[in-house]
């Protein structure tokens, strides 16, 4: 088994380079960021650090998901806002 203090230097060299090299798409990680399904992941999560079963959580927001969308659908279709 290596050190572990090898094992960090490798691991500094390795993200050294990966961040020398890394190139971030500005509008997408923009769009990932007002993503529904990022905001419904916080949620299912923030569930399940309540104590809501894992599945039972991610179900739970996937309903909500569903109706948000379907409220939204509606308001589009009688020029209303929400």
């Amino acid at each position: 088994m290596l050190p572990l203090s090898i094992l960090t230097d490798d691991c500094i060299r390795v993200f050294a380079r990966l961040i020398k090299t890394l190139e971030i798409n500005a509008t997408q990680t923009r769009n990932f960021m007002t993503d529904s399904y990022m905001l419904a992941t916080d949620l299912a999560d923030y569930l399940v650090r309540k104590g809501s079963p894992f599945r039972q959580a991610h179900s739970t927001v996937d309903e909500l998901d569903n109706t948000a969308g379907k409220l939204v659908q509606y308001a589009i279709g009688k020029n209303r806002s929400l």
